[in-house]
């Protein structure tokens, strides 16, 4: 449980940029801006077949949880911000509020944290911005994502 205390530490101290159409912004200050509310973020990318195919699973349970203390950010690992654009905006994720690009994820501090080798990978922080799942279940995964989610939503 130790390990886990400081990785939940170490992510929350991380200082990340991700893009934005036009400016860069922390994930700290994401999470910060979202205090209150259970944040998922979805870590994707335009060229990711397997990530693509989750988008409309994501979107209902987005749907489901519409006017709740739950946020949901997308965050593509897309090195060409015109693809990651391109395909936010097909498949109805280009909010930019929610919908970010992670500059140079080979050298990111924050995919090296999180161990992230694959996508998609989705992540759980708390009402207070801890992180709560560091691996949690696919949205098509029938409701295990949505299990999770309401377990940190009820705290």
């Amino acid at each position: 449980m130790k390990a886990f205390k400081t990785y939940t530490i170490l992510a929350l101290l991380l200082f990340v940029s991700i893009c934005t159409a036009q400016e860069k912004i922390k994930l700290e200050d994401v999470i910060a801006q979202n205090k209150g509310k259970v944040v998922v973020v979805d870590f994707w990318a335009s060229w990711c077949a397997p990530c693509r195919k989750e988008i409309p699973s994501v979107k209902k349970i987005v749907k489901h949880y519409q006017g709740s203390d739950v946020v949901f950010v997308f965050i593509s690992m897309d090195i060409e911000k015109d693809k990651w654009q391109e395909a936010a905006a097909k498949e109805g994720i280009a909010d930019v509020s929610t919908s970010y690009m992670v500059g140079s994820f080979q050298k990111s501090d924050l995919t090296k944290l999180l161990n992230i080798n694959s996508i998609p990978r989705y992540v759980v922080f708390d009402k207070e911005g801890k992180l709560a799942i560091a691996e949690a279940p696919r949205p098509s995964d029938g409701k295990k994502l949505r299990n999770e989610i309401d377990t940190y939503l009820k705290q």
